[in-house]
């Protein structure tokens, strides 16, 4: 009797065990572990907070023009447009053509801004210079480049090339960039010519060593400097 009540003990454990694993397979089957999951209800999912990145497709402001008309009565060679904040005049927009007398050349797409400008002469000579072009929106300007009528011609009697000439108004610093390009030099025993406006101009020259050579003043109406040792 006792080893039938034992048997009996372990067919009811074994029976139990089997009911609790298939009840476990169930749970597994139906895809949790006693987890009731999220609770389905009738409001909305929440959405993201709108941002502030604007548009990629932004239009991009009217661009303008500018238009020179060579009345030199010369041909001209070099003409350079930089934003008025650039270190250096860049390249020249002729590259290597002449421009002649009575011939227009426009620089067409420029973006609103100012800038400025040099013109050379077919000797390297400068012809014409400004600072501040101001290019408004959609804007087409449009400039008759003359004779100029004040300038000022640099005579270098020293011994020393010449790779740096600087202007600016009187007392104002700094100065405005090279007027020489950065493969122009004034060989001693040369000159050149550079076209002023009028008025009297503070005037510094630096020797290719990088020894300065003057810091004068260029009175209203001289028309000459010596450049010397």
């Amino acid at each position: 009797m006792q080893i039938q009540l034992i048997y009996r003990q372990k067919l009811a454990w074994k029976y139990t065990a089997v009911v609790l694993l298939a009840v476990s397979l169930l749970i597994v089957a139906c895809g949790g572990s006693g987890d009731t999951g999220p609770v389905e209800t009738d409001e909305p999912p929440p959405t993201a907070e709108p941002t502030d990145i604007p548009p990629t497709d932004t239009p991009l402001p009217p661009l303008g023009s500018m238009t020179f008309n060579n009345a030199t009565t010369l041909p001209l060679c070099g003409i350079f447009w930089v934003p008025t904040d650039s270190l250096q005049w860049g390249f020249n927009l002729l590259e290597g053509e002449e421009l002649a007398d009575g011939d227009l050349f426009a620089i067409p797409d420029i973006r609103p801004r100012s800038y400025d400008f040099k013109l050379n002469d077919c000797d390297g000579y400068v012809i014409g210079w400004m600072t501040d072009v101001v290019i408004e929106e959609g804007q087409d300007r449009s400039l008759d480049v003359g004779v100029p009528v004040d300038y000022v011609i640099l005579e270098n009697t020293s011994s020393l090339t010449v790779c740096e000439v600087y202007f600016a108004p009187p007392g104002q610093r700094p100065y405005f960039r090279n007027m020489l390009d950065p493969d122009q030099t004034i060989l001693p025993n040369t000159n050149m010519y550079i076209a002023l406006g009028a008025g009297g101009w503070d005037m510094r020259v630096v020797a290719c060593s990088g020894e300065e050579l003057e810091d004068v003043v260029i009175v209203d109406g001289e028309t000459e400097y010596t450049i010397t040792d």
